[in-house]
């Protein structure tokens, strides 16, 4: 999802982001590289200069998870800004990850994330999704794979997540349970 600086400037509102700050983060890159940067370049630049300028912990981690967010669209590790951020995703972190192309990326930092509910249950779909197109495709292994994968994590998360909410991780849906039972029986795994 490539942005532009309108989207740009909605999406950096909650770190005091205006035109202003466009404005400027343009004409220094300009001055220092003779030639006009592009929209990331801009955003790089901003998102450096907040993640440095801001004293309070919450701005600090906002703008660290942005730089994540971009180095993961742009298909460069996120994990050390993803780090700084603290590993935290609030709902509209989730929303953010939602809107990456490459679904493995957005797994890989659900995955890296602090485990919550929230960020299981976006696994959950995540998986379902992968395993709805899998079997499109009537691909089984894969629609095996990423179903107990699935189940296997949240398994793995049971403990820490009742501790967290008093209830266990999300389970699958009726629909992609049969979609399970079917793959099973398919390749004979029961």
């Amino acid at each position: 999802m490539n942005m532009d600086r309108p989207d740009w400037l909605e999406n950096l509102k909650a770190l005091g982001v205006n035109a202003k700050h466009f404005e400027n983060a343009e004409k220094a890159l300009t001055r220092n590289f003779g030639s006009p940067p592009s929209i990331n370049d801009i955003v790089w630049r901003i998102l450096n200069e907040m993640a440095v300028g801001k004293s309070d912990k919450f701005s600090r981690e906002l703008a660290y998870w942005k730089m994540a967010w971009l180095a993961a669209q742009e298909g460069k590790d996120f994990r050390p800004y993803f780090k700084e951020a603290g590993n935290f995703l609030t709902q509209e972190m989730l929303v953010d990850i939602r809107s990456l192309e490459n679904r493995d990326t957005a797994v890989n930092i659900l995955k890296t994330a602090e485990q919550s509910p929230a960020v299981i249950d976006e696994l959950r779909k995540e998986y379902t999704n992968r395993a709805r197109e899998a079997r499109k495709n009537k691909d089984w292994q894969k629609v095996y794979n990423d179903l107990q994968g699935y189940l296997d994590y949240a398994e793995g998360h049971r403990a820490e997540t009742i501790k967290l909410v008093n209830a266990p991780p999300p389970d699958l849906t009726n629909t992609a349970k049969r979609w399970l039972a079917e793959a099973r029986e398919r390749l004979g795994k029961e």
